[in-house]
């Protein structure tokens, strides 16, 4: 079961995420600035939440930058995930 921020071993944060109470994470979770965790939220080990999408030169696709990752309250997110920027997960 992940461990809270203050034992979550390679536990990366970004100074302006937002971390709600009982949010719990795995080892070597990286959050991105902006991100929401929400109230007692779990992050399995190896997840990445709010890295912005990289577009290629050639792509045709919008290049706005995404709103933060909103991780609704009690949502979790599985080991090895990578959640972009502008995702909202719900409970």
């Amino acid at each position: 079961m992940p461990a809270g921020i203050e034992d979550a071993p390679g536990l990366v944060l970004a100074g302006d995420a937002e971390v709600g109470p009982g949010a719990r994470f795995g080892a070597n979770v990286t959050v991105h600035a902006g991100t929401r965790v929400g109230e007692a939220a779990s992050v399995d080990d190896g997840a990445v939440l709010g890295k912005a999408p990289r577009l290629a030169a050639t792509s045709s696709a919008r290049r706005d930058v995404p709103p933060p990752l909103v991780v609704g309250a009690g949502c979790r997110v599985g080991a090895d995930a990578v959640v972009c920027a502008g995702a909202r997960l719900e409970e």
